[in-house]
């Protein structure tokens, strides 16, 4: 029997690394290999929302909870842009 569970992912994944690509342009410190590490770090101070397909995730949220899941992942974003800047800076 094979099992797939390829199509089992986090949902902030996506949005988290597309963020980070958006943002990424203010901190000239963040080497491009940094970036996975601050992907790391910002999907660590989200919860976990495993889906298979986004959409599985959209169709049952309000706006309210999409602009809240929007608002979480700018600011986990940002705060481990600015944590891994600092840390570049003082090394």
């Amino acid at each position: 029997m094979s099992v797939d569970f390829s199509s089992v992912q986090n949902h902030y994944e996506r949005a988290v690394f597309e963020q980070i690509l958006e943002s990424r342009w203010a901190y000239p410190l963040i080497t491009d290999a940094a970036l996975a590490d601050v992907a790391c770090l910002a999907l660590n101070k989200l919860p976990v929302r495993y889906v298979r397909y986004a959409v599985d995730l959209c169709f049952y949220m309000t706006n309210d909870d999409r602009a809240e899941m929007n608002r979480a992942v700018h600011q986990s974003v940002q705060d481990s842009l600015q944590f891994m800047s600092q840390r570049l800076a003082k090394a």
